[in-house]
């Protein structure tokens, strides 16, 4: 499984005026990216994030389309591997002036955006700004497989590349736009808008999403900003934005994923200005993505600074795989991985992180994250790529046969096994851990289809048992990918206990959220009550603590010794005396009123 590069550029802002200018900062930047083509190898695809046209006329998209063409032709790549989507230069903003200003009026909660979409007369009135930019897709991009949505504002696009699965997801964030501070918190991309997208890209069960829109986040109205980034967050690995002239990527962590916004920076502002274009990489089995952005000197009429971001990022597919189906497989693979199956399994399924190397004349477990940073290079490049058969048993499992998978990658766990069987042989404390680990994948076939995940809580539970909270939080977050139903809820409980005793604000804030989908479940019990109330007061809710308390002993009446210490913490806050009466009442046994 190979490397996936794109190209992404932005505001190309094409118009006759400044021919010039402009013919010499875009050529010199199809210069440079042919040079980084032939040396880093080809573009899979490009995106173009907005206002590719200065005023979105015809005779601008004749120049963009010949911008395009040349681009390439140059990367030797289909036309219809260019994915645009429009931004506010894209808009004609002397057309449709009246409906312009009442949307603006108008539209002011989702609900109302979801009328204003879900009307046909309405809409397209208001799109006929847009109707240069749409011809132009509609000409220049005629080859492309797209599903859009039911408002036709939005696409979805699927790309593959190897074993590689993509989706495009185009928005449209330029609809109620003109220009200008005046788009400052006035503009709509709409909820319903992106949960179409979401819902048509999903369905196809890609590897990755990637989102395209020209505005950021802090452009939209107040009440359409959350939604719409929460869904673009939860759902996409990438959104590439354009509008800023200024390049920055912003990594966010949404529950046990990421997403990272990408910002390109103005491929043509002026022939002074630092103008740029952005290339990406992602590297499955490295679990890796580079950022790179690529920015003119004007001084040299030359694209020649370039800074550079590395993330860790790693991909899973939505079939997960077990640790027993992954130890048979290994077992049928290679007879000499005999009594480490499990281990070897579990640490290609992320259960396990802790490894042992050779540090000077001794034996030492290291965890998988810590390990670029010292011991052997060869037992780092051999535990590299053996970690990497386990980011493609994770991204194509379900989509290929396991035999195939380790048919192709296998070489890479033998290679690992032979650096691991002498430093087991060599000390007995290596040996008795690494027959523990192994046990993992010996007791989960034991337990056949009755509960596969016994033995991950047994070790979960016994971790919070010995106060080994970081370990327990690392296997909770990654058990919560791979269950549901009644294992779902003990591990999240678990996930909650570990993120309400960080010192960080956002992971007690999150620990709140898990009490309270436990608590929205058939199998809520009273101590998520008594926790959430607990946690609550930690974070100075004490309003929504005391609404938690009494909820819950309406919910459950016998059970008030799960909620009095908690009640006392916010009688201690609080002042509240009332409150303190009604705790003392009920703890007499008086009925709740």
């Amino acid at each position: 499984m190979r490397i996936v590069r794109w190209l992404h550029i932005s505001d190309l802002h094409m118009r006759e005026a400044e021919n010039a200018q402009r013919h010499a900062v875009l050529s010199a930047m199809l210069e440079n990216i042919g040079y980084r083509s032939a040396m880093d190898g080809p573009f899979d695809f490009v995106v173009v994030t907005g206002d590719l046209a200065f005023s979105g006329k015809r005779s601008e998209y004749v120049l963009v389309a010949e911008f395009l063409n040349k681009l390439a032709a140059l990367i030797n790549l289909s036309t219809k591997l260019i994915f645009c989507v429009p931004g506010n230069h894209d808009v004609q903003r002397e057309r449709s002036k009246m409906c312009f200003k009442g949307a603006r009026e108008a539209l002011v909660s989702e609900s109302d955006v979801y009328r204003f979409l879900s009307d046909v007369d309405e809409r397209d009135a208001l799109l006929l700004r847009q109707e240069e930019y749409r011809k132009f897709e509609a000409d220049f991009l005629n080859e492309q497989e797209r599903e859009y949505t039911d408002e036709k504002l939005s696409y979805v696009s699927l790309v593959e590349v190897d074993d590689l699965c993509i989706a495009i997801m185009g928005l449209n964030s330029s609809w109620l736009s003109e220009g200008g501070v005046s788009d400052d918190g006035k503009l709509l991309i709409g909820e319903s808008q992106v949960k179409s997208a979401i819902d048509i890209a999903v369905s196809h069960t890609p590897h990755v999403v990637l989102g395209l829109q020209h505005h950021p986040y802090d452009l939209l109205r107040r009440f359409d900003r959350r939604p719409v980034q929460h869904r673009m967050e939860g759902a996409c690995h990438f959104v590439h934005c354009g509008y800023l002239h200024d390049p920055e990527v912003k990594e966010v962590v949404v529950g046990s994923g990421r997403c990272i916004t990408i910002t390109a920076g103005a491929s043509f502002e002026s022939r002074v200005a630092r103008n740029t274009y952005t290339t990406v990489e992602l590297d499955p089995l490295a679990g890796k993505a580079q950022v790179a952005f690529i920015q003119y000197n004007p001084q040299s009429s030359a694209f020649e600074y370039v800074s550079t971001k590395l993330l860790d990022y790693s991909i899973d597919g939505s079939c997960k795989c077990t640790i027993t189906e992954l130890a048979n497989a290994i077992d049928k693979y290679c007879k000499e991985a005999s009594g480490y199956t499990g281990y070897l399994a579990s640490l290609l399924l992320g259960f396990s992180s802790d490894v042992p190397m050779m540090l000077g004349d001794d034996i030492v477990f290291i965890n998988w994250d810590s390990i670029d940073g010292i011991g052997d290079e060869q037992f780092k490049n051999v535990a590299a790529k053996f970690r990497g058969v386990g980011r493609v048993v994770r991204l194509l499992h379900g989509r290929k046969p396991l035999e195939e998978i380790l048919g192709t990658h296998g070489d890479s766990i033998s290679d690992f096994l032979s650096l691991l069987k002498p430093l087991v042989e060599k000390q007995e404390v290596v040996k008795r851990y690494v027959s523990m680990q192994n046990d993992v994948g010996q007791r989960m076939n034991a337990t056949g289809n009755g509960d596969p995940l016994r033995h991950t809580m047994e070790l979960l539970e016994e971790l919070v048992r010995t106060d080994d909270w970081d370990r327990a939080r690392d296997l909770a977050e990654r058990t919560m990918d791979i269950c549901d139903g009644v294992s779902r809820v003990k591990v999240s409980r678990i996930l909650a206990l570990c993120l309400a005793r960080s010192t960080e604000t956002r992971d007690k804030v999150r620990a709140v959220e898990l009490y309270q989908q436990a608590l929205d479940s058939d199998l809520a019990e009273a101590s998520d009550c008594g926790a959430l109330a607990t946690l609550m007061v930690e974070l100075e809710r004490c309003v929504g603590a005391k609404k938690v308390i009494k909820d819950g002993v309406r919910r459950f009446p016998n059970q008030s010794e799960a909620f009095m210490e908690a009640g006392m913490r916010v009688v201690e806050m609080s002042g509240d005396r009332k409150f303190r009466d009604w705790l003392m009442q009920h703890a007499r046994g008086n009925q709740y009123e």
